[in-house]
C-alpha cells in the first residue's frame, strides 16, 4: 500500500480525504439498505414496546376509585391517560406505572415481564445535559469566588505553595447535596460519579463473536515523535474527533474530584447525526439518528491504562450497542517504525444493534476508527516522515464463545470498591 510522503505540504494528507464525499457503491448501498432494515425493526420496536407499557397500565376493571373531594373519576383517568403518552419506550416501566396507578387508586403490584431481547440491556447513560456547577470556596483574601471544576492538580498545587488556592475546607459544589465539599464522593463531578455506578455489559451481549482489526505504520523519518507521546495521545483521545463521524468525550477526576475516584477514566461518544456530520457523510447521519432512537444519543466506556506495555483498553458499559472490550496500543517496530493498532472483540447489545452491524455497521464502525488513525499518522508525519495503513479484517469466530479480552478486562478494572469516607473531611 502506497506510503504518505513527510513533506511540509502534504505530509498531514491522506488520499482518501479526497474521497470523503463519495462512498464506494458497495458500501454505499449497504448503509441504505441498514437504513432502512433499522428503520422497520425500530418502529416495530417502539410499537411493541409501546403496547406492552400500555396493558401493564390498563386499570383493573373491578377497581373502586378513592373518594376524594379535589379528585374525580374523570380527573384520574386523564392523568393516566397523560402519563401513557408519556411513556419513554427506552426507560424501565415501574415509576410510570406506579404513577398510573396512583392516579387511578390502585395499590397493588403488577407482575414483570421477561426482559426484552431486542433492545439493548444496561444502564443508561448520564445525560449530556446533566447540570455541571462550578465548585466555590472562601480564599485567604476573604472573598469568595468560582473554581474552574477542569482545573490542573498541577496548577492547584502551585497555588497552594503560593498561598493564593482557596481555603480546602471551605471548597463544595452548590447545588449537589446541599452545598457537597469537594474531595469527596459526595462533591466529585456529577457525570462522573454517575459513571462511575455502570457496570460492564457482557452478559448481555448476543450473535456470534465478532473480531475486528485496524493499524497503521509510522516511519518517522525527520519527524521527533516517539512511540510514548503516540501512548499520551491513545490514553486521551486527543486526535479522534477531527473529521470523524463520532465525538469523544473523556471523563477523568479532576483537582477537586475525591482521590478515591483517581483510577476511574471514561470516554463517551456520540455518534454525529443528521445535520452533525461533515459534507459527504450524510448516510452516516441518517444511520446514527436512527441508531440513537435505539441506544441515546451518547455510549460509554471505561478506560483502563497500561503504561509497562503502551496499551489502552475500553471496555463497554450500561446499554451501549455492543458488548466487549477495545483495545488500542503502539508498538516499536524493528528500524524504529511504528505501529498503532486498535482491535476488538465483541457481541451485539440486542437484536436491533446485531441487524445494524450487518447492514452499514461494520462500515460505519471502521470509519470511525481508520479515520482516527488517519488523525493520528497525520499528527506523527506533521514534521515529517510517512504513515501508511495496515491489513484490516473484520470477521465472525463461531467457535469462540468467551470474548478472550474477559480475564484481562476482569484482573485490569476490578479496582477495590468505594469505601466510606473518613468523618474528618480534612484528612
Amino acid at each position: 500500500m502506497q506510503g504518505h510522503q513527510g513533506n511540509p505540504g502534504s505530509s498531514h494528507r491522506h488520499p482518501q480525504n479526497d474521497r470523503r464525499s463519495l462512498l464506494e457503491p458497495l458500501e454505499e448501498r449497504r448503509l441504505m439498505a441498514g437504513i432502512v432494515s433499522l428503520a422497520v425493526n425500530g418502529i416495530q420496536a417502539v410499537v411493541e414496546s409501546a403496547a406492552s407499557h400500555n396493558e401493564s397500565l390498563q386499570p383493573d376493571k373491578n377497581l373502586t376509585l378513592a373518594s376524594d373531594e379535589t379528585t374525580s373519576k374523570a380527573g384520574s383517568i386523564a392523568l393516566a391517560e397523560a402519563i401513557r403518552e408519556t411513556v419513554d419506550w427506552r426507560s424501565e416501566s415501574a415509576l410510570i406505572t406506579t404513577l398510573a396507578q396512583a392516579a387511578a387508586g390502585q395499590e397493588k403490584t403488577p407482575g414483570t415481564r421477561p426482559p426484552s431481547h431486542l433492545l439493548p440491556r444496561g444502564q443508561q447513560v448520564p445525560s449530556h445535559t446533566l447540570p455541571r456547577p462550578s465548585p466555590i470556596g472562601a480564599f485567604r483574601d476573604g472573598s469568595v469566588r468560582t473554581i474552574h471544576p477542569d482545573m490542573d492538580p498541577r496548577v492547584l498545587e502551585l497555588l497552594r505553595q503560593s498561598g493564593r488556592a482557596p481555603i480546602p475546607w471551605t471548597t463544595h459544589r452548590p447545588g449537589i447535596a446541599y452545598g457537597a465539599p469537594t474531595n469527596t464522593l459526595a462533591g466529585s463531578d456529577p457525570t462522573l460519579r454517575l459513571l462511575v455506578e455502570m457496570q460492564p455489559n457482557w452478559e448481555h451481549g448476543i450473535g456470534q463473536m465478532m473480531q475486528t482489526y485496524h493499524g497503521i505504520r509510522i516511519r518517522p523519518g525527520g519527524s521527533l515523535v516517539t512511540g510514548q507521546q503516540v501512548f499520551r495521545w491513545l490514553q486521551d483521545f486527543r486526535h479522534f474527533n477531527h473529521g470523524n463521524i463520532a465525538r469523544a468525550r473523556l471523563v477523568r477526576p479532576g483537582a477537586l474530584d475525591s482521590p478515591r475516584l483517581a483510577d476511574h477514566h471514561y470516554v463517551l461518544f456520540h455518534p454525529l447525526q443528521i445535520g452533525e456530520t461533515p459534507a459527504g457523510d450524510e448516510l452516516f447521519g441518517i444511520l446514527n439518528s436512527i441508531q440513537s432512537l435505539v441506544n441515546g444519543p451518547e455510549v460509554a466506556i471505561r478506560l483502563f491504562a497500561d503504561p509497562v506495555n503502551q496499551d489502552v483498553m475500553g471496555i463497554t458499559l450500561g446499554d451501549h450497542m455492543l458488548s466487549g472490550a477495545r483495545r488500542w496500543r503502539v508498538r516499536t517496530l524493528p528500524g524504529g517504525d511504528l505501529a498503532v493498532e486498535t482491535e476488538a472483540w465483541f457481541q451485539r447489545n440486542g437484536a436491533l444493534n446485531n441487524t445494524a452491524l450487518q447492514y452499514g455497521g461494520t462500515h460505519a464502525m471502521a470509519t470511525v476508527w481508520t479515520r482516527y488513525l488517519a488523525n493520528i499518522g497525520n499528527a506523527a508525519t506533521r514534521d515529517g516522515g510517512s504513515w501508511q495503513y495496515l491489513p484490516v479484517f473484520a470477521r465472525y469466530r463461531p467457535g469462540i464463545t468467551r470474548n478472550p479480552f474477559l480475564l484481562k478486562a476482569v484482573k485490569k478494572q476490578w479496582i477495590p470498591p468505594l469505601q466510606e469516607e473518613h468523618p474528618d473531611l480534612a484528612r
